[in-house]
């Protein structure tokens, strides 16, 4: 449990599970709502890392962009201008990838950076190392932050119930 949630963010929360994912995880955004055939794709992609991406995404104020060339991830940040779409929220890491994404998270850390959101590590870990886009297609999925979302949300989770 993160008990400095209020001063850090969630990679630090990421940061204290660091000795149960040394296999390898999904790691998935708890705010999302989601087709399940995102994440079976996810999973069964040939990617040993990878993330899911909408290219057909609505963008709004803060939403997490990216960028990839042929597939693969080359950044990611908010309102990145130019850009092939919006992250999900939904991260496959193999046993390798994850110690490696962890080193980058650790060295964040160790610097004073502990307030930090999980892409911080993740634009660091892909300037030596390839983790890979998998589109969603036109499967629904939704991350609720407000009331309003909440809203919209009942509204979709008939088609993805459906």
């Amino acid at each position: 449990v993160n008990k400095d949630y209020a001063k850090t963010d969630n990679m630090y929360s990421l940061w204290m599970a660091r000795d149960d994912i040394g296999r390898g995880a999904i790691l998935l955004n708890s705010d999302l709502i989601f087709h399940i055939d995102i994440l079976k794709m996810l999973v069964q992609s040939n990617f040993k890392d990878a993330l899911a991406v909408d290219e057909n995404a609505k963008f709004e104020q803060g939403s997490m962009r990216v960028k990839s060339v042929k597939g693969k991830l080359v950044g990611m940040i908010r309102n990145l201008k130019k850009n092939n779409g919006r992250a999900v929220g939904i991260y496959k890491f193999s046993a390798e990838g994850a110690k490696k994404y962890y080193e980058k998270m650790r060295r964040l850390i160790e610097s004073g950076k502990s307030n930090g959101i999980l892409e911080d590590p993740l634009n660091e870990l892909i300037e030596n190392y390839d983790v890979y886009c998998v589109n969603t297609g036109k499967l629904p999925w939704m991350e609720i932050d407000t009331i309003n979302d909440l809203k919209r949300a009942e509204k979709k989770l008939k088609s993805i119930l459906g």
